[in-house]
């Protein structure tokens, strides 16, 4: 609204007088051209001693965007016996039904999913997210405009009864690897601006799709057409992608006997990329989805999990608690905690060790490194082995070895390197002099 009232008024009466002005001297004739009237002549058909000229300018550009008949172009005005592309847009825009401007939206959503930005699947707009298969590397599910989240916080909505089925089933059981789901919902203020955008883009298209009235138009009016309808789907795509910014994910529950309660983070970002790469921006930002994980801060999240009675678990089953356990990080895929673990073995006093299986038959470990980086690529059987277990077996190996007074190694042959047992410093045993 005009924030003045007089000059509110003032553009009234001059939109009257102009629309009088244009229509007189531009009398629809059925059948033949009209030649229209140009900004100056309004001018001069409608002021008057006092008036300020700007106005009439304001004026026609508000009667051209609303007037049902008025036309523009080249600069020259006139009436028609036919509606304009305006008021067309806008009669096609209110026709459509709301199914089908969803439709649009989920579209629109679906073409988005193929940047999957960081994450290793991307769910867009699924019928019912219960049906998601489990996975062991992180995913995000774009929830469709069905279920929107109102207000700012994790307070219940539609899209937080939808997350939260989601994460306790998976089809017909219970779903395991939680810690693997990122959702995004939209907003529901946000998301019926952007179901108006649509409706606009959708009714635009339909004009410049519509052969039979692309035949009538003139070639000025056939460019106008296709000018707005690439600017009201750009518009469209900004709305939609503003709309989604509620994102939800699982966490450690602090009432007894809930598997876990949902955390709620917010999109603030005004001009935005494609939704799954501005939501895995934001999960990194904010520490949620880690692509590198520090061997700190894996030995603190595997120690309290790893069974005191077992001295050594697979990696497999490892990469198995990263994606159940929603109180421990989330990581991209198996290759960050792969990564993570080598570097833990590497160093020069880990707090386990690594083998590349166990046999049951002799009861010894394959392949058993310590402070030695693994392999790259390890088998399925590839295993962590405690700091005791991995010193015992060394120790065993060494003093198998028979060993001259007086002899060193091998020319070439590394040093032989010790583990130490748990609480002891750890250096590589110096050869015999």
């Amino acid at each position: 609204m005009e924030s003045n009232p007089t000059r509110r008024m003032s553009q009234l009466r001059a939109a009257t007088r102009a629309a009088r002005a244009v229509f007189i001297c531009s009398a629809p004739i059925v059948g033949q051209p009209n030649a229209g009237l140009t900004g100056q002549g309004l001018r001069l058909a409608c002021a008057e001693p006092g008036d300020q000229l700007a106005i009439f300018g304001e004026a026609l550009r508000e009667l051209t965007e609303r007037a049902a008949y008025l036309y523009e172009e080249a600069g020259r005005y006139w009436f028609s016996t036919r509606p304009t592309l305006n008021r067309l847009a806008d009669d096609r825009a209110k026709a459509l039904s709301g199914h089908d401007v969803d439709a649009a939206i989920t579209r629109l959503l679906m073409d988005d999913a193929g940047t999957k930005g960081g994450f290793h699947r991307v769910f867009a707009a699924p019928d019912d997210p219960v049906m998601i298969d489990e996975g062991d590397a992180l995913s995000l599910v774009v929830l469709g405009p069905a279920m929107p989240h109102s207000g700012k916080g994790a307070g219940k909505s539609l899209a937080t009864d939808a997350v939260s089925d989601a994460l306790t089933r998976c089809r017909a059981s219970q779903r395991r690897l939680r810690n693997t789901l990122l959702f995004v919902a939209p907003d529901e203020a946000n998301l019926a601006t952007a179901r108006e955008v649509m409706r606009k883009a959708m009714a635009w298209d339909s004009i410049v799709k519509d052969a039979r009235l692309q035949r009538e138009m003139t070639h000025a009016q056939a460019d106008d057409a296709k000018e707005k309808a690439k600017t009201q789907g750009d518009g469209a795509q900004r709305a939609v992608r503003s709309a989604w910014s509620h994102i939800f994910y699982p966490v450690k529950s602090e009432t007894p006997g809930r598997p876990f309660d949902l955390e709620h983070s917010l999109i603030s970002a005004r001009d935005r990329a494609a939704i799954p790469a501005v939501v895995f921006d934001k999960a990194k930002t904010d520490g949620l989805a880690l692509e590198k994980l520090g061997t700190e801060r894996l030995w603190l999240a595997l120690k309290p999990i790893w069974p005191a009675d077992r001295a050594h678990f697979s990696i497999a089953e490892g990469v198995d608690w990263f994606a159940a356990y929603v109180y421990l990080p989330k990581l991209r895929d198996r290759v960050v905690l792969e990564a993570s673990i080598r570097d833990a073995v590497g160093k020069l006093d880990p707090q386990f060790g690594y083998a590349d299986g166990f046999d049951d038959a002799t009861g010894r470990y394959r392949n058993l490194i310590w402070a030695k980086n693994p392999p790259e690529l390890t088998p399925a059987s590839a295993l962590l082995v405690r700091a005791a277990e991995t010193a015992a077996q060394f120790a065993a190996d060494n003093a198998a070895k028979p060993v001259a007074p007086g002899s060193g190694p091998t020319p070439g042959e590394p040093p032989t390197v010790t583990p130490p047992r748990p609480g002891e410093s750890s250096s590589p045993s110096q050869p015999a002099k």
